[in-house]
């Protein structure tokens, strides 16, 4: 028998927040459990994110209902939140040569740059190992 109906598209994203305002999502927690912020499923499906006691699950609550999570995906999702807050500072090209201004030695070493090609050849493989050489300037 053939199954007819409509397709359903499920969106399997999943982002956390871990300064999400995880209060306005929901009134109750579990009892002894480790609020972490808050946790995203979609677009726009969003709850407490939770860490259980007893069992250690992250668990998303909203309005007091818990829903079990892909417990992989969390973790991933908390280790790229957490690297986010050890990434380097970025600034501006401007700022930083600013503040890394030329020196003259820099400007006397001459700087050797090599390039590498690959030629046909008229036997075995076809290919000869790349020629080095030093760049003309």
């Amino acid at each position: 028998m053939k199954r007819r109906g409509k397709a359903r598209f499920i969106d399997t994203r999943l982002s956390v927040d871990t300064g999400g305002d995880w209060k306005a999502r929901t009134g109750t927690v579990p009892k002894d459990c480790a609020v972490i912020g808050t946790v995203t499923l979609g677009a726009s499906d969003t709850g407490a994110l939770v860490r259980l006691a007893g069992s250690k699950n992250y668990v998303k609550v909203n309005a007091g209902k818990i829903a079990m999570l892909n417990q992989r995906a969390v973790k991933t999702a908390l280790d790229m939140a957490e690297r986010e807050r050890y990434a380097p500072e970025m600034v501006s090209v401007e700022e930083w040569e600013k503040a890394h201004p030329p020196s003259a030695e820099a400007d006397e070493t001459p700087q050797e740059s090599h390039t590498a090609s690959v030629t046909q050849g008229g036997g075995g493989s076809g290919l000869q190992p790349p020629t080095l050489a030093p760049r003309r300037h």
